[in-house]
């Protein structure tokens, strides 16, 4: 272990979203070079099953260079309002790292479970994030300079933009939270509901705290193919020409999934390593479920995966 990289990761899901937290394990397992070893802490409530915990051993049973961490959450957050409605109070949880982590880790990584990795995850990690709180890529539409973000900027109490980042792939500075004990600060926010849930919380307590990244660092498949005159606002061509070509990290971070769309743009890094999970014949049957099907028989093909079943 004293030659090894060691990467803490935090991951936090619900029953529903087990399998999405299973996959993008498999994704960074899969990526890892023999010298990484990952220290995983799973966020669950206290209602997450056995068999969730069993079937997401087993799709890491293969992969020696991990440790699974299910830690119980009993009831946290269970009181916030939720002002998204495909997010659950388990997007809360990473608020609280810096007390669940051991010490011993000074940053940890972040993830949504609607995430892919496609990269050995050292390289992202060993970033250096000097003496900021987090770092993470700046969420494109906040920064397109709409009208709306002025009038967002006054409800959530930012003096600007400038810093505004996505929070569902973050590097944070365990050390600095601790030393300044943020860790409550950041969960009184918590019960403000703020439009972008615990995101806004992140960014307006640390906005003078946060080191961006580049844009194939977290790549919101909703903007892939944003126009470049608008992404160019945010990020520069060579980011732009990254992200488009060698996206590091993709996050599918809207109410439409690449388990229950697709066909949406880059889903098929999603089915690629899902293909590997015991979770798949679960997927594959939510799938068929989810699609209106209008003949008896019909044969949908999925990167190549032809599925057949019969209407009953």
């Amino acid at each position: 272990m004293s030659n090894m990289n060691i990467i803490p990761i935090i991951l936090s899901s619900d029953n529903n979203y087990a399998p999405y937290m299973s996959i993008i394990m498999i994704s960074i397992l899969k990526n890892a070079k023999s010298n990484s070893f990952f220290d995983f802490y799973l966020l669950v409530p206290d209602s997450f099953n056995e068999k969730n915990k069993q079937k997401i051993q087993k799709d890491c049973t293969f992969y020696k260079n991990k440790q699974i961490n299910f830690v119980n959450m009993d009831c946290e957050f269970n009181s916030v309002k939720r002002m998204i409605s495909h997010i659950s109070e388990q997007t809360y949880y990473r608020l609280k790292a810096a007390d669940i982590l051991p010490e011993k880790y000074d940053k940890c990584l972040y993830f949504d479970v609607d995430v892919i990795v496609n990269m050995d995850l050292k390289e992202y990690f060993d970033i250096d994030i000097e003496d900021n709180y987090v770092a993470g890529v700046k969420a494109p539409g906040y920064h397109f300079g709409d009208n709306w973000t002025i009038d967002y900027c006054k409800k959530i109490g930012l003096p600007d933009m400038k810093n505004y980042i996505n929070a569902g792939v973050i590097i944070m500075n365990l050390k600095k939270i601790r030393e300044d004990n943020m860790t409550p600060v950041m969960c009184q926010e918590a019960y403000h509901n703020y439009p972008s849930v615990d995101q806004d919380v992140i960014n307006k307590l640390f906005y003078n705290n946060i080191k961006l990244l580049p844009f194939k660092y977290n790549v919101p498949v909703s903007r892939i193919y944003e126009s470049n005159v608008r992404l160019q606002k945010v990020f520069t061509s060579k980011e732009i020409e990254e992200a488009s070509t060698t996206p590091f990290i993709i996050h599918y971070s809207t109410k439409v999934k690449p388990w229950n769309k697709p066909f949406i743009p880059l889903s098929a890094y999603f089915w690629k390593y899902a293909l590997s999970s015991c979770y798949l014949p679960k997927l594959l049957k939510d799938l068929v479920f989810n699609i209106k099907i209008q003949d008896e028989k019909k044969i949908i093909n999925i990167f190549g995966l032809k599925i057949k079943f019969r209407v009953k």
